[in-house]
Parts: C-alpha cells; structure tokens; sequence
C-alpha cells in the first residue's frame, strides 16, 4: 500500500455542488493545517500517474486526521494544473476525492467530493489560501 500525504497548504476545495447545504457542516480547519492522508495500492498509483487523463477512479482509503473514511473514489483532476504536472513529470498532482462514488448514501461531514489543487504555479504553495481568506 502507499500513502499519498494531501498536505491542506495545497488547496482543497469543496465542490457547491458536492455540499450537503448545511451551513454548520465543516470539517476543514482555518486556524491549522490538517493532516489528510490517501492510502492506496502502488499499483493503482502508478496507474494514475501513467494515465492520469482518463479520469478513471482508482479506490482508496481517506484520512482527515485520525478520522478514517475507507473506500473512496481517487482520480486525477484538472485541465491547465495537470498538464503541466503531466509536462513536468511532477509527482504534485491535483487530486479528486468521491466519498461517496462507491458508497451512494455516505459523505464526509456533509461533504459529497473535494479537490486537492496541486497550486503548480504557486512556488510559495500559499497563494490559494491567502485568496481564500481574502475572498471569504
């Protein structure tokens, strides 16, 4: 098995489309940096990376902190942000996670699916949250 570690200075963002609406749902921090881990086979890892186009879901196992969510959907995500990582050959890749693409009643806090952006263009990995908060 390998683990992916999604650090949440790359940033993560929750699709409207994918939130349950319930404003008292949140469970991404503003005031930490979060611990997110992604654990799946090398194999379906590499895979990914070789075929990172497809937008094929490979499953995996979610870790926000020590709250475990197992089976979910991992793809490569993005248009302009992977085919630079593709160019690259960067290890950085944005990441889309469907928590509930293998199991249609679950969701994580509310939460449907959520993107790791890669923030390939950004060298002080901050920007995005910076804008955020700027924006919130």
């Amino acid at each position: 098995m390998l683990t992916v570690l999604a650090p949440t200075l790359l940033s993560c963002a929750v699709s409207p489309a994918a939130y349950s609406g319930d404003p008292k749902v949140n469970p991404f921090y503003t005031d930490r940096v979060a611990t997110v881990r992604i654990v799946l086979p090398e194999d379906d890892w590499n895979a990914l990376k070789a075929n990172s186009y497809a937008q094929y879901y490979y499953k995996a196992d979610f870790w926000f902190e020590d709250e475990l969510v197992p089976d979910v959907g991992l793809r490569a995500k993005g248009n302009a942000s992977l085919q630079e990582t593709v160019r690259w050959q960067s290890e950085r890749f944005p990441l889309a996670i469907d928590f509930n693409l293998l199991n249609p009643a679950r969701t994580f806090h509310g939460v449907k699916k959520v993107h790791f952006n890669n923030v390939w263009s950004d060298p002080t990995l901050i920007r995005y949250v910076i804008a955020y908060n700027i924006f919130a």
